[in-house]
């Protein structure tokens, strides 16, 4: 190989490095207060009546998110208050596809802030790997269901 072609292949490695090393850290505040940030807009935009089911699915995906980081050892929670929150979009699902009122009740909203706060702790300390292990896991479930709804429309 030529000294150009083992430089490269150098800066290559060094770069491959940086980026696992990344991987293990936590991400910087900016961006843990971005990724709050969209979830409590849309808790206070359905607890205010005014969602929709983009807001809705927003607070799904940070509840099943919360849920896969738990499940890899990060938070402090349990399983019975994923459980509720999950039950919790199922009823509200329902009953807004049908009314076309996308709001959370009293209620509900606590149970999704109590969620929200779990996530916001899980952020601060998660390694940024084990959140996009989770992420991309919630991305291959969400396709997967997508594709079953649709085959069993058609």
């Amino acid at each position: 190989m030529s000294r150009r072609m083992l430089g490269k292949v150098a800066g290559m490695r060094r770069q491959q490095f940086a980026t696992e090393k990344l991987l293990l850290l936590p991400f910087p505040k900016a961006t843990v207060d971005n990724l709050s940030l969209i979830s409590h807009l849309a808790l206070a935009t359905c607890r205010a009546g005014q969602g929709n089911r983009y807001q809705i699915f927003e607070l799904a995906r940070t509840i099943y998110l919360s849920y896969f980081i738990w499940e890899e050892g990060y938070g402090a929670a349990d399983g019975e208050m994923y459980r509720a929150a999950e039950a919790m979009l199922d009823a509200l699902s329902a009953s807004a596809y049908s009314a076309d009122v996308w709001a959370l009740d009293s209620e509900s909203a606590v149970l999704v802030e109590v969620v929200l706060r779990t996530f916001d702790d899980q952020l601060s300390f998660v390694p940024a790997g084990i959140y996009q292990k989770c992420s991309t896991r919630l991305a291959r479930q969400l396709a997967t269901k997508i594709a079953e709804r649709m085959e069993r429309d058609l």
